[in-house]
């Protein structure tokens, strides 16, 4: 049942609690490319921040397979004519956007890690003059080198130019502290319909990640016939009925730490799906 319904996400805000104000994980452009969605979000963030939003849009930082989805994501983003110096890192001496790529967990050993879990791709080892994973693809300048002026945590996150810089041209990879903010794409393994990404605006699932009580607020105007937390192997933890889920409270708080999904039955026969995950 769970491979008819799409995975999708687009979240406009990630609300504050005791009026702590959270920021918000930005609407961006999106594109179509292969069987798949990209959305190139205009809003500076860390990696980790970026990764965190990736993940609540429903998707996860874009890792790039070939060179022809490499073109695609470059092309868009260049036809963007995006503002560069508002998506600059210092230490890297240009201007970037973020991929789901870094070496956070082991210098050196890159891997694809889009949605900053446990489960990664390997697909680099070393430096500039390192290895390709055999099947993998990879786009570097003359990079990475973890140059260490940029500050004591060095270079650990995959950056893409978007304009030439020192050791490579606009397009290639460099890798960059993972402390600058910067803007970032986020890939879904599905494609996104224009009424899918305006009901996706409407349904808000926070805070995520969570770790006692998560909220749903339902400005879809369509009444939620069942809500179900769904683990990541598909079984069905708790169910809801008959709800406008309007700023409803679940308590979430003896799910183990992980990947979870929050599917959402609507009384128009749609569904969708949020993913969350439980610290």
């Amino acid at each position: 049942m769970m491979k008819n319904v799409l995975l999708i996400i687009v979240m406009t805000a990630i609300f504050g609690l005791e009026n702590k104000a959270v920021a918000q994980c930005a609407e961006g452009y999106v594109f179509e490319y292969n069987g798949k969605s990209y959305e190139i979000v205009s809003q500076k963030k860390t990696w980790v921040e970026a990764a965190a939003c990736a993940v609540a849009k429903g998707g996860y930082l874009a890792e790039i397979n070939n060179a022809s989805e490499q073109q695609a994501i470059f092309s868009e983003i260049l036809s963007l004519n995006l503002n560069t110096a508002n998506t600059h890192a210092s230490d890297g001496f240009g201007s970037y956007v973020w991929l789901g790529g870094n070496d956070i967990a082991s210098e050196g050993n890159w891997v694809w890690n889009g949605n900053n879990d446990a489960v990664t791709i390997p697909f680099w080892t070393g430096t500039a003059s390192g290895t390709l994973t055999p099947g993998q693809y990879s786009n570097w300048g003359l990079e990475p080198d973890n140059w260490l002026g940029a500050g004591p945590a060095g270079q650990d996150a995959l950056g893409m130019a978007i304009i030439n810089w020192p050791n490579g041209n606009a397009g290639q990879w460099n890798d960059v502290s993972s402390t600058n903010q910067l803007y970032y794409v986020v890939e879904y393994s599905s494609s996104l319909g224009v009424e899918d990404v305006d009901k996706n605006k409407k349904i808000s699932v926070f805070p995520n990640p969570v770790h006692e009580n998560i909220f749903i607020q339902n400005h879809t105007g369509l009444k939620a016939e069942r809500i179900v937390f769904i683990n990541s192997i598909g079984q069905e933890l708790k169910a809801f009925s008959n709800t406008d889920a309007n700023a409803e409270n679940y308590d979430v708080s003896n799910f183990q730490s992980g990947i979870y999904f929050v599917a959402f039955y609507f009384e128009d026969g749609t569904s969708l799906i949020k993913k969350i995950i439980k610290k």
